[in-house]
């Protein structure tokens, strides 16, 4: 089957929604499918700094083509980005025809890749993902009306877990059972308890390791730091929109010897 993936957030993007297209795109290779992922990105130097930025790179076995978000970075005109990704579908189908499109996010990208399902006749599947269900809609009635026309009319909805389609349903009155629920999970071949103890010689070291956002809890674990005991010393990996505001925590709590922010 020949699938288009649009994503809206996928690497150099630091975002759990990179970790779940690029987990997608391998899947789909290994069963045998042709895949063309077109994923928006950020170049102004601003959003890169919280979001991660610039062009995706290539993924063994899918065909790449990054869009950045013109019209997004100037002004949020995202009709313009929503232009550019219709037309996007619509080369490269004439080209090659896909048999599917999958979009990860409602809006814009879920917007953009229902409008040229429609136009081309081709079925589509949305995942519902990130703002989608806390904020997406609620800035004004253009994005609640897009969000909502894709909830009510894309060909199938994905969604996480049946508390964030009860966000969704709250917020947007979308029926329940129009969500198929696909859980996240451990990768157990990778992530697995070590076959016997190693004990490191020195301190126990920490690691805090994803966006620096308190949202994500970083806050929460830099409080939470002084109560440890004992000879430790702890990492902050990645970046975000609270990396001013987390340094700061850690030089009022006395940290700044035992946590160090690695970007």
């Amino acid at each position: 089957m020949r699938i288009c993936f649009v994503s809206r957030r996928f690497f150099p993007a630091i975002s759990g929604m990179s970790i779940y297209a690029i987990n997608l795109l391998r899947q789909l290779v290994a069963a045998g499918h042709d895949v063309t992922m077109i994923s928006q990105y950020y170049g102004d130097p601003a959003r890169a700094r919280v979001y991660g930025g610039g062009p995706p790179p290539p993924v063994r076995g899918v065909r790449v083509v990054g869009l950045e978000a013109l019209g997004e970075q100037d002004g949020g005109d995202f009709e313009r980005d929503i232009d550019a990704i219709v037309e996007t579908i619509a080369r490269d189908h004439a080209v090659n025809p896909f048999d599917l499109l999958h979009a990860q996010y409602g809006y814009p990208t879920g917007w953009a890749t229902m409008i040229a399902a429609r136009r081309l006749g081709l079925p589509c599947v949305v995942s519902i993902q990130g703002g989608d269900g806390h904020w997406v809609g609620s800035c004004c009635e253009t994005h609640r009306l897009a969000m909502v026309r894709v909830l009510d009319r894309a060909g199938a909805l994905l969604i996480g877990g049946n508390s964030f389609a009860g966000e969704v349903h709250d917020r947007l009155g979308t029926p329940l059972d129009r969500f198929t629920i696909v859980p996240g999970a451990v990768d157990t071949d990778h992530f697995k308890p070590a076959s016997h103890a190693i004990v490191a010689p020195g301190p126990v070291r920490l690691l805090y390791h994803g966006r620096v956002d308190r949202r994500k809890g970083v806050l929460d674990f830099l409080h939470a730091l002084p109560d440890v005991r004992g000879d430790w010393h702890a990492t902050i990996s990645g970046i975000g929109p609270d990396v001013d505001p987390a340094q700061a925590l850690a030089t009022e709590l006395g940290l700044t010897d035992r946590v160090t922010f690695s970007g």
